[in-house]
């Protein structure tokens, strides 16, 4: 009987011992975590913390470490320093982290050194994946900006133009003198078209002042400035310029710089489709005078005169 008693009271031993040694197993693996709230106590010891990881500090710790911030369930908050070598956590999964408290010596904010991380629940595991991020720069070609400049400046130079053309033509009339005659165009691609005769030199050519000059820029064979028309006292002459085409009056060729006289009624042919008629009083001729011009003395259509032979 006394070694029975002595084997169950040996067996009861070993069975609490197993249940000691499993119980100190059991703790190695299972460490005593601390709250957050309580980390001031442990200034300075290590200890493991259990939350959830939130966001990753912008921009490094004082001491140099990269650092994220870690929260528990009863909603308090510290910062988590990790070395730069090292991988941070998955943010927003649940992590056992253990490492010494410490202070910043500047803020006096509490934080964690950690030395070990342990996921225990929550998100993916953690995937590393490296980012190569190129940037391209694009050069501006060398001659894309006096190529936009010299643009720019003659689109300035078109629109100029053609404005001051504009206004030419529609405030030419003002402030000039009364006209001493006229010139019709009675053949050509201007035909039909009168200009009065104001200044004592009227040039006949192409791009010129609409309204003091004998502007034909329809015909192509006409120069730039192909003759003038001079007045001089009660004289009328017409002078070719250097003409490419030529001129002739009343079918009379005209050597370049040559003054023909012009009487009313006189024939000038400008290249070979334009014929000009040049309509001008001449001395003591008072119906076809400058008082004359709204009294429908000027040219054939006013007067009912039949088409000159000569044209034919």
């Amino acid at each position: 009987m006394a070694r029975r008693l002595w084997l169950v009271c040996l067996l009861v031993a070993a069975a609490n011992g197993l249940s000691g040694h499993g119980s100190a197993l059991g703790a190695a693996e299972q460490p005593r975590l601390s709250y957050i709230r309580d980390l001031r106590q442990s200034l300075g010891q290590t200890v493991t913390v259990r939350g959830r990881t939130g966001v990753i500090r912008e921009t490094p710790a004082s001491d140099g470490c990269n650092a994220y911030t870690l929260r528990d369930d009863y909603g308090y908050l510290v910062d988590v320093h990790i070395k730069p070598s090292e991988d941070y956590p998955i943010m927003g999964a649940t992590y056992d982290i253990s490492g010494e408290v410490g202070q910043d010596s500047v803020t006096q904010a509490l934080y964690l050194e950690a030395s070990s991380q342990q996921k225990v629940y929550g998100g993916p595991d953690p995937v590393v994946i490296n980012k190569t991020v190129t940037t391209t720069r694009v050069e501006t070609p060398a001659w894309l900006v006096p190529l936009v400049v010299g643009l720019i400046v003659v689109g300035a130079v078109v629109v100029a133009l053609i404005v001051r053309r504009m206004l030419r033509r529609r405030g030419g009339g003002a402030g000039l003198s009364a006209p001493w005659g006229y010139v019709e165009v009675v053949s050509g691609p201007h035909q039909g078209m009168r200009v009065a005769l104001r200044d004592d030199t009227t040039a006949v050519g192409r791009h010129l002042d609409p309204v003091k000059e004998v502007t034909l820029d329809n015909d192509r064979n006409i120069s730039r400035r192909h003759g003038v028309i001079i007045r001089e006292g009660d004289a009328v002459y017409y002078v070719d310029t250097n003409s490419t085409n030529g001129s002739s009056v009343n079918e009379q060729p005209v050597a370049s710089g040559q003054r023909m006289p012009i009487s009313p009624g006189t024939l000038i042919r400008v290249g070979p489709k334009t014929v000009l008629r040049v309509e001008h009083p001449e001395a003591g001729d008072v119906t076809r005078g400058p008082q004359a011009e709204n009294t429908g003395e000027w040219g054939d259509a006013e007067t009912g005169r039949s088409p000159d032979p000569r044209l034919t």
